[in-house]
């Protein structure tokens, strides 16, 4: 596969990231899953849904690579390359240190990003991912609805890679 291609697919993955228009419903849903959540402000959970979304995205784009036998590091950091450019434009600057914390969260057993970047999120504005109701300690259904929706969104965005990969190799 040319790295051009690669390059310039990197490039629209990324552009489709931030045109992603769910915020609000997404931010409208977890206040109807969490009372407790409602007290956060639509503005704060956009930065940091924006921010916690790029570095899923980044943390799948590697995932993809490795499963794809893309071995090559600068091939393996092209996205990352261009999500850290893009935070060159005064829009994003204040963004950049915040996805880089989402960027390198882990979970205890390292293998779920989707896990550690949720928690991050919660933690972030203030939210347990662990609710206590009579001395019983459970997840958050905020929690595990936002682990879904990053799950969905790791899939897809693997799963839109693997596509590119196959078109490409069978052109």
């Amino acid at each position: 596969m040319k790295k051009t291609n690669l390059n310039s697919y990197a490039a629209q993955a990324l552009v489709d990231v931030y045109n992603l228009n769910d915020f609000e419903m997404i931010y409208k849903h977890l206040c109807g899953q969490s009372a407790a959540f409602s007290s956060v402000s639509a503005e704060a959970f956009s930065f940091e849904y924006l921010a916690s979304r790029l570095a899923m995205a980044s943390l799948s784009w590697i995932a993809a690579c490795k499963e794809n036998n893309i071995t090559d590091d600068a091939e393996q950091k092209i996205f990352l390359k261009l999500i850290m450019n893009s935070f060159a434009s005064p829009k994003f600057v204040n963004i950049a240190s915040v996805f880089s914390e989402y960027l390198y969260s882990r979970d205890e057993d390292n293998k779920t990003p989707s896990i550690a970047v949720a928690h991050l999120l919660f933690k972030r504005l203030g939210k347990e991912s662990m609710e206590r109701t009579g001395g019983v300690a459970k997840m958050n259904n905020g929690f595990q609805v936002l682990v879904e929706i990053f799950e969905g969104f790791r899939s897809s965005f693997e799963n839109d890679f693997f596509e590119f990969i196959n078109a490409a190799a069978t052109s």
